[in-house]
């Protein structure tokens, strides 16, 4: 081929720190402008995304949850177990259709969709039933059943539980057992609750809030930590090492969401870092979205 003719291959980079899309990236050698199935690997390496797996695939489905162990999902108005083969066995049928958000106590994996709840263990599904109150006299008068919540958490041996802008907590150790008068009421409908060591992040449709405390019925609303909103389902349900996040790097577990301003990092003690503002401009046209962990690597998507 005559020289004139040859293709340019560009700048060739040996390391690299990431995507930004924000500063110009001609002339460096530290990020890019565009990237298409590349993995940076920890040393800074740019390499080829990993090939496709022949896995079998979760037609239509949605509401997925893995904690390491069981793994569920629902498909049309049904809730599956998913097996190591990636077989689905029905657990629950006559289901909404509408997404599932999960809570976990121990084994006991909680669920709810804003119409139907339960609670999922050892392989089978059954009605999440209200707890007796044993511990002496008390005031408090309890649900006779357990109220269906928009979405769920766990926090320090708590149930969180929302519906609409008004969130909720159970008894200490009892997740069945319900006082539902003065709950702590946000601004606007309640659409993430994601608890850290120190307290729990809750999102409603403006912003962001930390509420402090251990005990949850000791919550109160203060100023935003966020002037934006979470996407709705868009926390990942593993969490990433404090110390492993650069200008934070203190040891403890640190939660992490999506949001139209990039993904936000909440941090044990109530602090809220976004990851990539200065670097990528998120698309502010989204509604919903997903989050989920591998390794050192954030896999996103809005909807």
């Amino acid at each position: 081929m005559p020289a004139a003719e040859q293709i340019d291959p560009g700048l060739i980079l040996e390391k690299c720190t990431g995507l930004d899309i924000v500063v110009d990236p001609i002339g460096s050698t530290t990020d890019l402008g565009i990237a298409m199935d590349v993995i940076i690997s920890d040393s800074l390496e740019v390499e080829r995304a990993y090939g496709f797996t022949d896995v079998k695939a979760i037609t239509n489905g949605h509401s997925l949850f893995c904690d390491g162990a069981d793994c569920l999902v629902c498909q049309g108005t049904s809730l599956y177990q998913v097996g190591t083969d990636f077989s689905l066995r029905g657990i629950r049928s006559g289901m909404s259709g509408a997404q599932v958000d999960y809570a976990q106590y121990g084994t006991a994996i909680h669920y709810t969709n804003g119409g139907q709840n339960g609670v999922y263990q050892d392989g089978v599904s059954w009605p999440w039933v209200v707890d007796i109150y044993n511990f002496g006299e008390t005031f408090k008068r309890f649900e006779t059943t357990v109220p269906v919540f928009d979405h769920i958490e766990v926090h320090n041996g708590y149930m969180l539980g929302s519906i609409g802008n008004a969130l909720y907590a159970s008894e200490l150790g009892k997740m069945g057992l319900w006082c539902m008068k003065d709950p702590i009421l946000l601004p606007s409908k309640i659409i993430m609750i994601k608890h850290v060591k120190q307290g729990v992040f809750v999102s409603d449709e403006k912003s962001v809030y930390f509420m402090s405390g251990l005990d949850p019925h000791t919550f109160s609303v203060g100023d935003p930590v966020s002037p934006y909103p979470a996407y709705e389902w868009s926390d990942a349900i593993d969490y990433i090492q404090g110390s492993e996040v650069k200008d934070y790097e203190t040891p403890g577990l640190c939660a992490i969401w999506n949001s139209k301003e990039g993904l936000c990092l909440g941090t044990p003690d109530g602090i809220l870092l976004n990851l990539i503002r200065k670097k990528i401009i998120m698309p502010d046209t989204g509604t919903t979205g997903a989050s989920l962990l591998r390794g050192f690597n954030v896999i996103t998507s809005i909807r």
